[in-house]
């Protein structure tokens, strides 16, 4: 009878909230975004282009991309006539969240501290299911970033912003047509995501939209999984569709990420994966001919990145029992007693936390235990503080590992043993070292240097970049303008 009073004052609480919070939010939401009063853009003269289509797709190879340009003369007549590397330096750890901020900011992640995809706490780390991370983390999203963010000045300015799928967009004042990444709304769910998250009549009709696209696909036999990543991407698809075609942004952010979320559960070479490989080419040759029907092709600057790369990985590695069963971890009754050092998983790397008292001591405690354990638990490389700062890494923590081929880090502790290994592969994962897999990226339009092969540059180049174009003046302490510019060295 208890669990019934509860779970209808909880349904009360929520229909409640709904009515005096969410309905007055979506109206407003409707009201700014599809308000007949547009502003006007403030140009400055210096502009390259008066639109800027930028596009993430999630997870890609620069092989990959290379056989997506094979197999799309469009994409490859649209590259062709630009700049392009297949070297471009992303963040440590290399994750989604990390590098949406880094190209949109200009900024390292140890300046704008977004460092992991959640946080979590030391309980769920030691004994939660990281196969389960959305049940009770927080992600990082918008709240988070403190630094300026390209479309702050673009909106500043005057210009109109778009943003679809990316994740520090929640709730973001400065985007104007606004789908923000829904996976990472499951705290409120995607009614609540839809109603306080992001521009709510556009964001339901490009859902309704990937909904009604995919009705014909149920009886393929598809897993959750695919499902979800295929209404995603469809519903990212449309909302980019329309805000370059009938909303003309002069800035459009997409985020395209199937590929990614279904490679993680069934593996890179999968049946269940291979098909958003072709959903992400169909999609930017879709973007491409929106340009195009628009009428604004010609004066629109397109650019593309991939935010890291994703590994199958076949044995799982629980690290921190290293550090229980050596007694840096100290627990009973799946209570902690006490903890010197710890480390969060991120897939291909691991964070490790050291206690504050008696830091330097149990640092090189830590330090001597892995390295004369590398090899049994799968660790390719120690990196110690000054490594971490070399490649920009977050503050928030002392050590990291990077896992070896086909090794990835689990951060819950797991007494049944140290290594989980299957003769086939669990599914992939990221987290890796960025120097030693750099990522794609492709910039062409008006005032683009046309064949340019990029040998240096870092993601935090993206950002000043594109102001660039836009004749905007973003500044930044990490990025650089790229040369790529006609009639500029």
């Amino acid at each position: 009878m208890s669990s019934f009073i509860y779970s209808a004052a909880k349904l009360l609480v929520s229909a409640v909230q709904f009515f005096v919070q969410d309905v007055p939010r979506a109206v407003n939401h409707a009201i700014d975004t599809y308000s007949l009063i547009t502003p006007a853009p403030r140009w400055t003269g210096l502009e390259k282009a008066k639109h800027v289509v930028f596009i993430n797709l999630d997870g890609i190879s620069p092989s990959q991309f290379a056989e997506m340009r094979t197999r799309s003369p469009l994409i490859d007549e649209a590259i062709s006539g630009g700049a392009i590397s297949s070297m471009m330096l992303g963040t440590f750890p290399a994750q989604t969240s990390t590098m949406h901020v880094s190209a949109l900011t200009g900024e390292h992640p140890r300046t704008h501290q977004i460092s992991r995809t959640m946080d979590y706490s030391l309980d769920e780390i030691l004994f939660g299911d990281q196969d389960k991370p959305y049940e009770d983390s927080t992600l990082n999203n918008r709240s988070d970033c403190k630094y300026k963010k390209l479309t702050d000045l673009a909106f500043k300015s005057g210009l109109i912003t778009a943003s679809v799928g990316f994740v520090m967009s929640q709730d973001d004042p400065c985007i104007y047509y606004n789908i923000p990444d829904i996976a990472s709304t499951r705290d409120t769910g995607i009614a609540g995501c839809i109603f306080k998250k992001m521009s709510s009549i556009y964001g339901l009709k490009h859902i309704a939209s990937g909904l009604i696209s995919n009705v014909s696909r149920l009886s393929e036999n598809l897993s959750l999984l695919e499902i979800v990543g295929r209404l995603l991407d469809d519903s990212y698809a449309f909302a980019a569709e329309d805000a370059i075609l009938n909303r003309k942004a002069h800035l459009t952010c997409i985020q395209q990420g199937g590929y990614d979320l279904v490679a993680h559960n069934f593996g890179t070479q999968s049946a269940e994966a291979r098909p958003f490989l072709l959903s992400y080419q169909n999609n930017l040759e879709r973007f491409i001919r929106a340009s195009k029907m628009a009428g604004t092709y010609n004066d629109t600057v397109f650019s593309l990145m991939s935010d890291h790369l994703i590994f199958d990985v076949n044995t799982y590695v629980y690290l921190n029992n290293l550090f229980w069963r050596n007694g840096l971890i100290r627990i009973s009754d799946r209570k902690i007693i006490s903890c010197s050092a710890y480390g969060e998983s991120v897939g291909k790397s691991f964070l490790i936390r050291i206690a504050a008292d008696k830091k330097e001591s149990t640092k090189s405690k830590v330090i001597k235990l892995l390295k004369r354990n590398q090899a049994a638990f799968g660790i390719e490389s120690v990196l110690l503080r000054e490594d971490l700062d070399d490649l920009h890494a977050g503050t928030d923590y002392d050590l990291a590992c990077t896992a070896k081929p086909g090794v990835m880090f689990i951060h819950n502790l797991h007494p049944d043993g140290d290594i989980k290994v299957n003769d086939t592969f669990y599914k992939a994962h990221h987290g890796h070292n960025p120097r030693e897999n750099f990522t794609t990226f492709a910039i062409w339009g008006p005032g683009i240097k046309k064949g340019i092969i990029i040998r240096d540059m870092d993601v935090v180049d993206i950002a000043p970049t594109l102001g660039h174009v836009l004749g905007l003046d973003f500044r930044c302490s990490a990025g650089r303008i790229l040369k790529v510019f006609e009639g500029e060295e």
